[in-house]
């Protein structure tokens, strides 16, 4: 299915959106590196949709279409959390981590303008966010990473969440995300060879697969190839789902069987029993 093919099935987008008030923002806990919970403010920023037009994808529905202008993110960084602060006053920033998701790449500028990383890496310091997870495709990791990294304080991790998907080539090669299984390890030696953390989104039941054997086999290779090949430290297994037009029609075409809760928590299991980082189910609704 190409891009244009993509894009005609497409519903409506939220056309509310505004440059200054991100999409959404709350707190969820989810297990640290020693299994304790941590507390992590999580920010759904506006922004440019994702140039890359992905057949699963549902995630363009709440972007713009024009680039925002330099100072709109921090600006919806500010109002998110002093929304939350105001919400839960006695829930802390100071030891919690900040999750700044955008439907797309961070550090693509014409999603997130470069100008905003000072301002951003002084609103993480002076909240006192320990950890900042950011959300890139591996084409727009370099030296822009590097410098975003080099601003924040020496106590705050950065980490970069990267989307996995599968490593099946075929479904790789389809899906339109321009990453393959030797393309994601690259971007992944690239982290961990700059002490950046990273987290792997993959699918479950991916498009393009067409019987739930084969779902499952190249669900257990890619936890493997995610933990241990390249040494994610979180795999976020996440429930695919139609609702954006191009599912439905692979659905029909018997391209897309959709997973059942016993193969999700069949393979979360799998992941788990690996023992090389944390497992989490992502039912991806909303």
């Amino acid at each position: 299915m190409t891009p244009q093919e993509v894009q005609s099935l497409r519903p409506d987008r939220n056309t509310s959106l505004r440059v200054d008030r991100p999409v959404g923002f709350l707190w969820e806990q989810e297990p640290g590196p020693d299994g304790e919970l941590i507390d992590s403010a999580v920010l759904f920023l506006s922004n440019r949709e994702c140039p890359w037009k992905c057949v699963m994808c549902d995630l363009w529905k709440d972007t713009l279409t024009e680039s925002v202008q330099p100072g709109d993110i921090p600006k919806q960084i500010e109002f998110a959390l002093q929304e939350l602060k105001t919400a839960d006053p006695n829930r802390s920033f100071a030891g919690a981590q900040i999750k700044l998701y955008n439907s797309g790449s961070f550090f693509d500028p014409k999603a997130i303008p470069t100008e905003d990383d000072p301002i951003i890496t002084d609103l993480v310091q002076r909240y006192g966010f320990t950890r900042v997870i950011v959300e890139c495709h591996p084409a727009f990791l370099g030296d822009r990473a590097l410098r975003f990294q080099s601003l924040l304080p020496s106590t705050t991790r950065l980490e970069v969440a990267m989307g996995l998907e599968s490593i099946h080539p075929d479904v790789c090669r389809q899906m339109g995300k321009g990453v393959d299984a030797e393309k994601y390890a690259k971007a992944a030696l690239f982290l961990k060879e700059n002490d950046m953390d990273h987290r792997a989104f993959m699918l479950v039941h991916p498009p393009y697969i067409r019987d739930r054997k084969s779902a499952m086999e190249w669900g257990r290779r890619t936890l493997k190839f995610a933990l241990i090949q390249t040494e994610a430290t979180f795999v976020s297994l996440i429930q695919t789902r139609g609702g954006n037009g191009a599912m439905e029609k692979l659905a029909e075409a018997g391209d897309w069987i959709k997973s059942t809760p016993a193969e999700l928590k069949e393979l979360s299991r799998f992941g788990i029993g690996l023992n090389a980082g944390r497992v989490l189910v992502d039912r991806w609704e909303g």
